[in-house]
């Protein structure tokens, strides 16, 4: 009896105003190669965020997530998203 966990990247799907990811991820439990529990789970990510009196920017660091995320992140967040996004944050703090 061998029993497995796999988790994969099921979903990543771009939304909003600064194209934050949103990743669905799979988790499959098998015993004998025959699957006996599945479940999902989520998370998200915006391109980056500010830090410090000075703003200071700072990109998402997604170097250890699948490079199937990598990959969409280095499309959509171009530049245009950052300042975006690092205009609204630095507005909305006052």
């Amino acid at each position: 009896m061998a029993i497995t966990k796999e988790i994969t990247v099921d979903k990543v799907e771009v939304v909003g105003k600064y194209n934050a990811l949103q990743i669905k991820y799979l988790t499959t439990i098998k015993e004998d190669d025959k699957i006996i529990s599945q479940s999902a789970s989520r998370e998200a990510f915006d391109c980056g965020h500010i830090t410090g009196d000075d703003n200071t920017w700072v990109d998402t660091d997604l170097s250890a997530k699948d490079q199937k995320i990598q990959d969409i992140a280095g499309v959509v967040w171009t530049s245009t998203e950052k300042n975006a996004l690092k205009a609204t944050l630095i507005a909305d703090k006052g």
